[in-house]
């Protein structure tokens, strides 16, 4: 299993990876949503993209987008990873673009959960 995380921050890139790869995922990372849109090209389809919403070039809202209009990627599990604050800006991509969302901070097990939500591992 592979996961694509995208994250501005490497401590948080470096946390999440951490988190995945002690779940099974071999991990991708990308810092900005360039970036992660030029990894799915290249590397091809990820099991699963943990998507930070506030990043400086694409907004997630933007990449989310951008993965749902791709027909190789329109069903690709994208859990957004958010804070509190954003929670009420991702009321509007609830129903068609991302498939769970995780509010930091949060657990391995808390992810672990989400992973599950969304079909990519068993739930515990």
């Amino acid at each position: 299993m592979r996961a694509l995380i995208v994250d501005d921050s490497r401590p948080m890139r470096t946390m999440m990876g951490r988190m995945v790869a002690e779940l099974g995922f071999a991990v991708g990372h990308a810092a900005d949503g360039i970036d992660a849109l030029a990894q799915l090209e290249q590397d091809g389809r990820p099991d699963v993209v943990l998507l930070d919403w506030n990043l400086p070039d694409m907004n997630g809202f933007t990449i989310l987008n951008a993965i749902r209009a791709d027909p190789r990627w329109s069903d690709l599990p994208v859990i957004v990873v958010a804070t509190a604050t954003e929670r009420s800006q991702l009321a509007r991509v609830l129903d068609h673009a991302m498939s769970e969302c995780l509010i930091k901070p949060f657990t391995k097990e808390d992810l672990h959960g989400k992973l599950g939500q969304v079909g990519v591992l068993s739930v515990i």
